[in-house]
């Protein structure tokens, strides 16, 4: 059985549409997310950060299944664009 999964609710950069995503690192400073996201970017990988109380979220992509990203997921660790403890969680907009 998955472990239950806290969906993202609060995002202020501008995620892909999409039901899932990756997220890649937790950082206590936008500084060093923003550094991250530059260097997805740099790797060709779509990232975002969602802030979240005191953190940073670095997320990569947006998928519309579950399945969709664990394939991504498992290409992104493959190549060294995700760390081993990187994992998918779900992606819902604030309104």
């Amino acid at each position: 059985k998955e472990p239950s999964l806290k969906p993202v609710t609060q995002i202020r950069s501008a995620p892909p549409a999409g039901e899932y995503t990756i997220q890649i690192v937790t950082y206590k400073t936008k500084k060093q997310a923003e550094a991250t996201v530059e260097l997805l970017k740099k790797a060709g990988v779509q990232g975002f950060i969602v802030p979240q109380g005191k953190f940073f979220f670095v997320c990569a992509e947006a998928f519309s299944n579950m399945k969709e990203a664990k394939a991504k997921l498992a290409h992104f660790k493959a190549e060294g664009h995700a760390p081993p403890d990187a994992y998918i969680r779900p992606l819902k907009a604030a309104v």
